[in-house]
């Protein structure tokens, strides 16, 4: 009876660390890499991204470079608009909760 008792505390636990981890890694931003798949569009006035099938939303004022590597190491950043953005591209973003805060293109 005990032994029952312990295991399911011990389960009830391990369940709370599981989703109170998952809470925190959500609220992180995290860096997303892919393909272009849809270029920026707006839906209800707001303007979204299609990245490998998933799609972001794109937050106003984010900060969005693109970059080209002149030899191994050494890069030119440029900023660019959302308009340069184009299917099949390259991108490197930095998003929280499906939102873009930041986007580097190839």
């Amino acid at each position: 009876m005990v032994k029952g008792k312990l295991c399911l505390m011990a389960c009830a636990l391990l369940a709370l660390l599981v989703f109170a981890s998952v809470g925190f890694a959500n609220t992180q931003p995290v860096w997303v890499y892919g393909k272009v798949t849809k270029a920026p569009h707006q839906i209800n006035s707001k303007t979204y991204l299609q990245v490998d099938g998933e799609l972001y939303k794109i937050l106003p004022d984010i900060r969005i470079t693109y970059r080209h590597e002149r030899r191994p190491g050494a890069f030119d950043e440029r900023s660019v608009r959302s308009f340069a953005i184009r299917k099949y591209q390259d991108i490197a973003m930095r998003v929280k909760n499906r939102e873009v805060l930041q986007i580097i293109l190839y």
